[in-house]
């Protein structure tokens, strides 16, 4: 089998084929996908910017933890075939699953260009909060430390999608 078939499969029933997924985080709050879109635009400049839903529920960093606690791609990293955008998006595929969709926890394209993150073009991921805080995580501990987040720093956002 390939590992582009194999990748596919694991899609289809879950990294870990659905085994002990934490509880869907609980709701805090709510806002708009214009709501969103103009609090991302304020760090993102002339990024393309999608929003994907009309109206998105909001929770608290913690309840985004237990989802990183709990997730974990045994893939190994290989350039160019199951690299940085393979990762963020396989943990965003997750998160989707585990808050059915109603969440912010989008997909982001940038260069990191604070001294802690250096970084050329990434893929990862990020969260926003009940507080209308946006925060930064990274399976592959690129722009965020693992199983965690980051607050956002500077950057050269090329695309967002939430």
């Amino acid at each position: 089998m390939s590992e582009l078939a194999g990748l596919v499969r694991q899609l289809g029933k879950g990294l870990c084929g659905g085994c002990n997924m934490p509880k869907p985080p609980k709701s805090l709050g709510k806002a708009t996908g214009a709501q969103l879109r103009n609090l991302l635009r304020a760090g993102a400049g002339s990024a393309t910017i999608l929003i994907t839903d009309k109206d998105y529920e909001l929770t608290s960093l913690d309840e985004y933890r237990r989802f990183l606690k709990w997730y974990h791609d045994t893939h190994k990293y290989t350039w160019d075939d199951y690299d940085c955008d393979d990762f963020s998006w396989i943990m965003r595929a997750e998160a989707l699953k585990w808050m059915h969709g109603k969440f912010p926890f989008g997909h982001i394209y940038a260069s990191g260009l604070d001294i802690r993150y250096s970084f050329p073009n990434h893929g990862f991921c990020f969260v926003i909060d009940y507080h209308l805080e946006v925060y930064i995580c990274d399976e592959l501990e690129v722009a965020a430390p693992k199983d965690d987040f980051a607050e956002t720093y500077p950057m050269q956002i090329y695309k967002l999608e939430v």
